[in-house]
């Protein structure tokens, strides 16, 4: 769906469920939301510490002014979809979307690039393991 000006909004078929639980793991408020296990206050306290939500408003006010819109425009779909039919799976825990944000956005970039970087991490670790494994004589396979 494209507005006015040509933007593309956020479709509502588009992974709702993940965007917000990404956003609440994000700000390090599952417990407080979602449940309030022992084993999500630890969740909650990794994301704390890694602070993706600081300085996420001043990052916003930087932003171009083509980028801001693209943004606005993103949320403003996310939140016209949130309002019409929010995740069934977040209702039946009594939990109701708050505005996506352009904030939002920004923590979750963040947070795909440290997810995206571990991942990569953990691949080359296994690729230097394997081929370590191979160079040496008597260890791992030779083929």
């Amino acid at each position: 769906m494209q507005n006015r000006s040509g933007i593309l909004r956020w479709d509502e078929y588009r992974r709702g469920l993940q965007m917000l639980l990404t956003r609440i793991a994000g700000q390090g408020r599952i417990s407080e939301l979602l449940d309030a296990s022992d084993s999500s206050l630890e969740v909650d306290t990794f994301f704390r510490r890694m602070n993706w939500s600081g300085r996420t408003k001043g990052q916003a006010e930087a932003l171009s002014s083509r980028a801001r819109a693209i943004c606005e425009s993103y949320c403003t779909g996310a939140n016209n979809a949130f309002a019409r039919r929010a995740p069934w799976e977040l209702k039946l825990l009594g939990y109701r979307p708050e505005p996506w944000t352009v904030e939002d956005i920004l923590l979750v970039l963040r947070m795909l690039g440290y997810v995206t970087l571990a991942q990569s991490q953990g691949e080359m670790e296994r690729l230097l393991s394997r081929w370590s494994r191979q160079a040496l004589p008597g260890r791992g396979s030779t083929s």
